[in-house]
């Protein structure tokens, strides 16, 4: 399935880059996406690292934006990973990629993580940043 995800991915024009002890990432409109193969040959993990991070000073905010994307929305789920950034998530099981459109459900959930990074920026400000991201 791997090689399926990635050969799709390529014909949809994206460039996948291994990422050592993640998978692949690759770029649309700016933004980096994850796909993390699964030891589940038919499960599909594509993940959208977000810049903003937990702090001190807005972690009622971040639980605030976390919790309305994972109430308001469908599919995608926003966490919080160990380095206190935000991580957004779609994943699903894809039961015969012969039989399935993989172009066609690879473009809705690469456009879903895009909508909902556009949703969840409506609720992250600069107190998201460190100081040192802000270059």
């Amino acid at each position: 399935m791997k090689e399926k995800i990635l050969e799709t991915l390529r014909i949809m024009g994206f460039v996948p880059h291994p990422v050592e002890d993640w998978g692949y990432d690759f770029e649309f409109e700016g933004q980096t996406f994850l796909y993390i193969p699964n030891e589940n040959d038919n499960y599909l993990n594509i993940c959208l690292p977000l810049g903003a991070k937990q702090t001190e000073r807005n972690e009622m905010k971040f639980y605030k934006a976390v919790d309305r994307v994972n109430s308001d929305l469908f599919f995608v789920k926003a966490y919080k990973r160990s380095d206190n950034h935000i991580w957004l998530a779609y994943e699903c099981e894809i039961d015969d990629p012969d039989r399935d459109d993989l172009d066609v459900k690879l473009a809705r959930v690469i456009h879903t993580l895009n909508n909902a990074y556009q949703y969840i920026m409506r609720f992250i400000d600069q107190d998201f940043y460190d100081e040192e991201d802000e270059s």
